[in-house]
C-alpha cells in the first residue's frame, strides 16, 4: 500500500491523457492532490494489492520449487547463481500473465481521475467493452521486464545471502 501513492504519480506522468498536465513529480503530487484529494492517490490499491500477491506468490514459491526439483544441489557460488537465474527467468514469464489482468485494471483506475468502480467492475466493464485479451495488454513487455528482473534479483538475493551467512 505504501507505494500506490508513487504508482499514481507515475501513472499519471506517463498517460497521454494528462500530457503537458504535470510539469514534474512534485507538480503532479500537489495538482492531484489540490484537484482530486489524497484519497485518489490510493486509487486502484485493491487492484494493486491482488496483482502483487498474484504475481509474488507465484513467482517465488515457483521459483522455489523449480529450484528444489528440478536442479541438484548446486555445488558453487556460479552454479547456485545460474540455478537462480533460470528459476527466476522462467518464473518471471510464467508469473506475469497470471497478473496482468490486475495490472491492466490498476493501470486504469489509477489514470481515470474520479474513477469510482471497484476491481471487479472495472475489469468486468473492460472485458464487455474491448473484449477479454484486453485484460492481458501490455503482457509481452511486462513479461520480458519480470523475466530479467526476476532472475537478477532472484539471483543475487541468494549471492549476498550466502555471502552474509544467511540462509
Amino acid at each position: 500500500m505504501s507505494v500506490c501513492p508513487f504508482e499514481v504519480l507515475k501513472v499519471r506522468l506517463q498517460s497521454k491523457e494528462y500530457m503537458g498536465k504535470y510539469k514534474n513529480t512534485l507538480h503532479c503530487l500537489t495538482t492531484v492532490l489540490r484537484e482530486e484529494g489524497a484519497a485518489t492517490l490510493y486509487s486502484g490499491v485493491v487492484a494493486h494489492s491482488w496483482r502483487n500477491c498474484i504475481f509474488n506468490g507465484t513467482f517465488f514459491a515457483g521459483s522455489f520449487a523449480m529450484r528444489e526439483h528440478l536442479f541438484a544441489r548446486p555445488k558453487t557460488a556460479m552454479e547456485s547463481f545460474g540455478a537462480d537465474f533460470v528459476c527466476g527467468t522462467v518464473m518471471g514469464l510464467v508469473a506475469t500473465p497470471a497478473k496482468m489482468p490486475f495490472m491492466v485494471v490498476k493501470t486504469r483506475l489509477q489514470a481515470a481521475s474520479g474513477a469510482k468502480l471497484g476491481t471487479f467492475e472495472t475489469m468486468a466493464l473492460i472485458a464487455k467493452n474491448e473484449g477479454v485479451p484486453a485484460l492481458w495488454k501490455g503482457t509481452v513487455p511486462a513479461a520480458t521486464r519480470m523475466s530479467l528482473g526476476g532472475a537478477v534479483s532472484l539471483s543475487c538475493f541468494r549471492l549476498f545471502s550466502n555471502m552474509l551467512g544467511v540462509e
